[in-house]
C-alpha cells in the first residue's frame, strides 16, 4: 500500500465536524532523470501558446497599416471595413499580451523546476 489512511475533521461551526478521510503517501518517490531528459522535460509544452501567440502578433503587425491610415485620417461614419480592421488589432493585440504574460511566467516556473531538480541532485552527490 503507497499510501496511509488519514482522517481530517474540518469544523463547520454547527454541532459536528465533518470527517474527510484521505490518503497520505507513506514515502516520496525519487526517480532518476538525465541532464537531457530534464531539459526536454522542462522545454516541452503540450498546448498551443506559442503558435497563439505568434498568430496574434501575425494579425497586429498585418492589420497595422490600415488600423494607422484609419487613424490618420478622421473621417465620420468611416466604413466598416476600416472598424473591422481596428477591432482584429485591438483583439490580436490583447490576445498577444495575454499569451505573451503566460509563456513568460511558463518560462520562469520551468527554470525554476530545473533549478531546483539539478540543485537537490548537486547537493545528494556533494558538489556545490
Amino acid at each position: 500500500m503507497m499510501t496511509e489512511p488519514a482522517e481530517i475533521n474540518i469544523d463547520t461551526g454547527l454541532s459536528s465536524a465533518i470527517q474527510v478521510y484521505t490518503g497520505v503517501p507513506k514515502y516520496l518517490i525519487r526517480h532518476s532523470i538525465s541532464d537531457e531528459e530534464l531539459t526536454m522535460l522542462c522545454e516541452k509544452t503540450k498546448d498551443f501558446v506559442d503558435e497563439i501567440m505568434w498568430a496574434a502578433i501575425g494579425a497586429v503587425v498585418g492589420s497595422a497599416p490600415n488600423v494607422i491610415a484609419s487613424w490618420m485620417t478622421v473621417v465620420p461614419g468611416a466604413a466598416s471595413e476600416g472598424r473591422a480592421h481596428n477591432y482584429v488589432f485591438v483583439a490580436a493585440l490583447a490576445v498577444a499580451i495575454v499569451t505573451g504574460w503566460i509563456r513568460f511566467n511558463r518560462g520562469r516556473r520551468s527554470t525554476s523546476l530545473e533549478e531546483q531538480i539539478r540543485n537537490r541532485t548537486n547537493e545528494q552527490h556533494g558538489q556545490a
